[in-house]
């Protein structure tokens, strides 16, 4: 017998065959805990819905697989991205002070 543990996981949007939004994340280890690493849309297709449509996607499909947090980091000037990720539910557990790259940085958890 053979079980497969899917940790990573990448959702893509496509338009007219190019590539227009990108999610992508992992599941730590098998401790219930999803770390979302990237999410994004192409600038000229920003403020479409792009974002909070793959948002939404990860937000299912960690769901279905029985995890129970997803984790991010984000930093506080990209105010677009803090305000789609406190309207899916996510809120803030810890600002970081000049964490990484001398940037100060936010974690937002949303428990499912």
């Amino acid at each position: 017998m053979v079980f497969k543990l899917e940790m990573n996981f990448t959702f893509v949007v496509e338009e007219n065959n190019e590539i227009v939004g990108i999610a992508n994340g992992t599941l730590v280890d098998k401790s219930g805990l999803s770390r979302l690493g990237w999410i994004g849309a192409h600038p000229t297709h920003q403020n479409k819905g792009i974002g909070k449509a793959l948002l939404k996607k990860v937000i299912e499909h960690c769901r279905t697989k029985g995890w129970h947090k997803i984790t991010l980091y984000t930093t506080p000037f990209l105010i677009t991205a803090v305000n789609l990720y406190l309207k899916q539910g996510f809120v803030p557990e810890a600002y970081l002070r000049k964490e990484w790259w001398n940037v100060d940085f936010i974690k937002m958890s949303k428990w499912l």
